[in-house]
């Protein structure tokens, strides 16, 4: 704990000794919640990481189970399209608009960032097929060839590892 206090007043009309208590935590917090309000701050940070761009991304990645995912460019966001799936689903048949059940989730956005975050990292969105629901998500490059996809839902998160397997297009089956 940290304490600030005032010197005590000998002079009538002026305020009396004070002390107030603070904690490591609560500093800590204000000292974050400060920096990202600060644009200066944002701005050197964003200057350091200069050197990990959208390309570093782009390119087909194979997720944990197998499918088949394809990093672009989407002005200066990451956008992710669904190339091949292995879950047998072929229509976003559990997407909460009726009028969007039919439509293909081959070729589907399914991860959209908003913003770089980090060295190598950007946070955004990603869809679900299998419950037509979107997550708060993740990207952290790792490697060269590997990177972190998480999704959370509330509090509860779950990772997992994507390997790069090109930097060019594949055919669509």
């Amino acid at each position: 704990m940290f304490h600030f206090t005032t010197a005590p007043s000998h002079k009538a009309g002026q305020p009396t000794r004070h002390i107030a208590t603070v904690s490591l935590s609560a500093i800590t917090g204000l000292l974050a919640l400060s920096a990202l309000a600060s644009p200066h701050i944002s701005t050197q940070a964003q200057a350091a990481d200069a050197g990990h761009t959208v390309k570093h991304v782009q390119g087909i990645w194979r997720t944990h189970n197998g499918e088949l995912i394809r990093f672009t460019a989407c002005g200066p966001q990451i956008c992710g399209k669904l190339l091949s799936t292995r879950s047998g689903i072929s229509k976003d048949k559990n997407n909460p608009n009726p009028k969007l059940r039919n439509r293909p989730v081959k070729g589907l956005t399914i991860i959209r960032s908003h913003k770089k975050t980090g060295p190598s990292k950007w946070i955004g969105t990603v869809y679900s097929i299998k419950d037509g629901r979107k997550y708060r998500g993740s990207l952290k490059l790792t490697g060269a060839r590997s990177a972190k996809l998480t999704g959370c839902d509330g509090a509860f998160c779950q990772s997992a590892t994507w390997t790069k397997i090109s930097k060019t297009r594949i055919a669509n089956k």
